[in-house]
């Protein structure tokens, strides 16, 4: 299991945004990547799951699409290991991951 700590132990994680301004990038691609009609930002919280029932997405190949998005927005690769359902338990458990284990860019 992955360590959702945001703060990086290991010091060689660098950050030129805020975690609140990566969670709003993620949000944006998720509602861009939605299959469900008529979603909002203003629709959905930390909280809401990333995929599944109630979640943003809920088509497979919608979830790769935005999770390939999330990538190259944020300039790494998320490891096959870590592609489990704890990652998609809500966005902000996706965002808490990616801000840990991704270089964030500022654009």
């Amino acid at each position: 299991e992955f360590n959702l700590n945001t703060s990086n132990q290991k010091g060689d994680f660098v950050s030129n945004i805020s975690f609140e301004e990566a969670i709003d990038k993620i949000k944006k691609i998720l509602v861009k990547n939605s299959d469900i009609n008529n979603i909002k930002l203003e629709d959905i919280y930390d909280e809401t799951p990333v995929f599944g029932h109630g979640g943003v997405i809920t088509d497979s190949l919608n979830i790769l699409d935005a999770l390939t998005q999330i990538e190259s927005e944020f300039d790494f690769e998320i490891p096959d290991e870590d592609l489990t359902e704890n990652l998609f338990v809500s966005i902000g458990t996706l965002a808490k991951y990616i801000y840990k284990n991704g270089v964030i860019k500022e654009g």
